[in-house]
């Protein structure tokens, strides 16, 4: 049994919906307050549903146990609930998690981070070096991804493809490594399935760095906007 923290989630999903595809039993963490058609989703594919929330030790314990491994991809940047927060989820909650997979004799331990700049420090990024150092004793992958181009280059935030313009923060010039999240999920479950990038930490992006803009930039809203092509 393959235990998902973050099921419901836009990477946990897939990762779920790869999992079953093989053939994988999984167990999918859900909270109470989780959208119903997303918990409906992991149910219509077969996962067994676990109730539990990372600021609730009892339930993580409790979903740990009787599992051969364990994928989180849970953080609170994207879906941020009561009480939700960086601190409680992507460091205590995490921190949290890696005690009670300990504890319950779970070995294999993939933990989804992401990929930053040493000499620019901030609460995400220690959060995430932290829970990487915690489960160091482990059997753990690291997958330290790049920016999702799904959720980056898209309209809710800036990126409007219909009318040809994007909001750009800086001045557009730094090449980034935009990955697709699907992508992500094939590397999460491939030191599961497959026994690969043992102890080890993998940094994941797409196959070239973009500017995020080709073309004149406009300055609107102390961001710039390319009102032609953009990548």
């Amino acid at each position: 049994m393959i235990l998902v923290v973050g099921a419901t989630g836009l990477l946990g999903t897939r990762v779920c919906e790869r999992l079953r595809a093989e053939g994988q039993p999984v167990r999918a963490l859900v909270r109470r307050t989780s959208n119903p058609d997303k918990v409906n989703a992991l149910r219509s594919l077969g996962c067994e549903l676990a109730t539990g929330d990372l600021k609730d030790p009892p339930q993580i314990q409790a979903a740990c146990q009787g599992i051969s491994a364990l994928i989180s991809t849970a953080s609170s940047t994207l879906s941020r609930q009561t009480g939700d927060s960086i601190e409680s989820v992507d460091l205590q909650g995490q921190l949290a998690l890696a005690n009670a997979a300990r504890n319950a004799g779970v070995r294999r331990f993939v933990f989804v981070s992401f990929r930053d700049d040493p000499a620019v420090q901030y609460p995400l990024t220690q959060a995430k070096r932290s829970v990487e150092r915690a489960i160091a004793d482990l059997d753990f992958t690291s997958i330290q991804a790049s920016y999702f181009m799904e959720v980056w280059l898209s309209a809710v935030l800036g990126f409007d493809y219909v009318h040809g313009r994007a909001r750009i923060y800086g001045n557009g010039s730094k090449p980034i490594s935009w990955v697709s999240y699907r992508d992500v999920a094939e590397f999460c479950i491939a030191p599961v399935l497959r026994s690969v990038a043992n102890r080890s930490v993998v940094a994941m992006g797409g196959p070239e760095a973009l500017t995020p803009f080709v073309g004149k930039v406009v300055r609107w809203n102390n961001a710039a906007v390319c009102p032609r092509r953009c990548h």
